[in-house]
């Protein structure tokens, strides 16, 4: 008995393994990323996120570069499935739209349908607004050196967002920074140079400000210790 119960077992796993898989991954999304002025964005990141309340690509989503002339391709890699297909560039100052800090109305990513034998999808990315730039150099005030800092930015459109959400963190390294703001939104900007223990504490700095798409504006920022005149 035991050793029919164990052929039977045996035959059972040999027929599922034989099952062909019901999602193949042999789905394939190509296109082009453009820059709101038509042009081709090189290098951009392309993410392909499908459309499943049981997926965990929302949060770690398939992801490829665009080539030197904005091409991308995923290759037959892909599940077959609905997907939301965008991408970003933050060297030509595209911010990731799904970011909720960076987040606007108007962002619609691609949707892509991928279904049947060996289905295929070409795809145009359109990056319409640029966000605004923030750079600046955060200075000793008393002997002019560099210093390394913390920018924090919030985004004030967000205040009734969970904390943490609403916000970006950026570094001053060798006192310069530079990072992507919200455009046409107030962000507040915080710049803290962090203290050891049992020394003077650094002063701080803080600022609201607000950019037009594609505007940059530079902060000089000049810290000091307590206690100096």
């Amino acid at each position: 008995m035991n050793r029919l119960l164990l052929m039977s077992i045996l035959f059972s796993g040999f027929a599922l393994s034989q099952t062909p898989d019901p999602t193949p991954l042999d789905g394939r999304i190509s296109g082009t990323v453009l820059g709101a002025d038509n042009k081709p964005i090189s290098a951009a990141t392309v993410s392909f996120v499908e459309q499943s309340a049981l997926s965990i690509t929302s949060a770690y989503p398939r992801q490829v570069k665009a080539d030197s002339r904005g091409h991308f391709d995923s290759g037959a890699t892909l599940k077959h499935a609905i997907y939301d297909v965008y991408a970003h560039s933050e060297k030509d100052d595209y911010p990731d739209r799904t970011f909720v800090f960076y987040r606007s109305a108007d962002f619609h990513p691609e949707t892509v349908q991928l279904f049947g034998a060996q289905p295929e999808a070409k795809v145009e990315i359109k990056l319409e607004h640029k966000a605004g730039v923030l750079t600046g150099s955060v200075i000793d005030a008393d002997t002019d050196q560099p210093l390394d800092a913390s920018v924090s930015l919030v985004n004030m459109q967000l205040e009734d967002t969970p904390y943490g959400m609403n916000g970006k963190s950026a570094h001053a390294k060798q006192g310069k920074f530079r990072v992507l703001v919200p455009e046409n939104t107030d962000v507040h900007v915080f710049v803290l140079k962090p203290t050891p223990p049992n020394e003077p504490e650094w002063s701080g700095f803080d600022v609201t400000v607000h950019l037009q798409p594609g505007e940059t504006r530079n902060l000089d920022i000049r810290l000091y210790k307590a206690g100096t005149p």
